[in-house]
This record gives C-alpha cells, sequence and structure tokens, in this order.
C-alpha cells in the first residue's frame, strides 16, 4: 500500500508541471494538420491517377 502512495504521489507531483497548450495553440495545430493532409491527399490523387494513366497507356486492351 506504501508504495502505490508513493507513487500516486509522484503522479500528482508531475501532473503539475504539465504545461497545457492555448485554445489559440490547439486551433493553430489543428489547421496545419487538416492542410497537410488535405495537400498530401491531393499529391496522392494525382500520381493515382498519374500512374493508372500510365498503365493503361502500356498495357495492351482486350476487347
Amino acid at each position: 500500500m506504501e508504495q502505490l502512495t508513493t507513487y500516486l504521489k509522484g503522479v500528482r507531483a508531475e501532473w503539475t508541471k504539465i504545461s497545457w497548450p492555448t485554445t489559440q495553440q490547439i486551433i493553430g495545430q489543428t489547421i496545419v494538420v487538416l492542410a497537410v493532409v488535405s495537400v498530401m491527399t491531393l499529391i496522392l490523387l494525382v500520381m493515382d491517377y498519374s500512374f493508372h494513366f500510365i498503365v493503361n497507356a502500356i498495357t495492351p486492351h482486350r476487347s
């Protein structure tokens, strides 16, 4: 029981050291993440269509 008490006191001490981000920081970081995901999605979309076009151009078509 003493070990649990010591552990919980340590957790509480570390918890007070946490520096929580502000609302503005969270909003800014969220916008950055959404922008990066959108750009990467567009890049992958263009690559997918390009590869599809290339494969169709070099592959013989069957009737």
